[in-house]
């Protein structure tokens, strides 16, 4: 159910979304800053290279293209941070090493997830991707570009292109995502006329299989505090309806 649903909350405080149904490819692709080096802090990318310095595994723009086609749901853990440049590896202190070994245990920082030394603009942690994803980002209104991507790919359907979702109703969307959203594109309404979806407030959740159980009872249910998204693929527009 991940992979058509979508749920995500955000923090924009503290400058990181937990999430589900977005993975490592729907993420790489809405970004606009991607990264050429990542530090692989759990992985199981055959094609990992080693570095000495840290004893972690890394990806660089010769492999990051192999991992991004590659099935990282089979990973389990799934967790890395870009870097700038091969040569930061070489220069890292063991407190930074350590938070790094920290930031991948408990899937949280134990200071920042940003580090000077890396210049990193991401932490990047799942687990099960694209189950359960906590992504940390130095400029958190890029998730914005994400979540849309996520709502064009799978409201697109078989239609050869769709309009992008107007800014003020995407912001009625979005302004929902600090309270926790859900969106059950698996019930999306489709026809030559109308493609349709309901987007839940759904409140906080760690827990997946919770909020997934949560959100099948939805389902079932007329819920007051969820709106409705259509889009006219006769005249490319959308409207939101609460």
């Amino acid at each position: 159910m991940a992979k058509r649903s979508l749920y995500i909350q955000t923090f924009p405080e503290q400058h990181y979304s937990i999430s589900s149904g977005i993975g490592f490819q729907l993420f790489y692709d809405a970004i606009p800053n991607k990264p050429n080096n990542m530090l692989l802090l759990s992985n199981a990318f055959a094609y990992a290279k080693f570095d000495q310095d840290t004893v972690f595994e890394y990806a660089d723009s010769s492999t990051i293209p192999l991992l991004y086609q590659d099935d990282v749901h089979d990973y389990g853990d799934f967790c890395w941070v870009d870097y700038s440049n091969d040569e930061v590896k070489k220069k890292l202190k063991p407190n930074v090493l350590a938070e790094l070994l920290y930031l991948n245990h408990y899937k949280k920082p134990l200071h920042s997830p940003f580090w000077n030394e890396l210049q990193n603009k991401y932490a990047y942690l799942a687990h099960d991707d694209p189950w359960w994803t906590k992504i940390y980002m130095q400029d958190i209104e890029l998730m914005k570009a994400v979540v849309h991507h996520k709502f064009l790919i799978e409201l697109r359907g078989r239609k050869k292109s769709i309009a992008n979702i107007p800014s003020d109703i995407f912001e009625t969307i979005w302004a929902r995502s600090e309270l926790g959203l859900a969106v059950d594109f698996e019930n999306a309404s489709t026809s030559s006329d109308c493609t349709g979806v309901t987007i839940y407030t759904m409140g906080a959740y760690e827990n997946m299989d919770e909020m997934y159980q949560r959100l099948r009872w939805m389902r079932t249910k007329r819920v007051s505090d969820s709106v409705r998204l259509e889009y006219n693929p006769r005249n490319k527009k959308w409207n939101i309806y609460t």
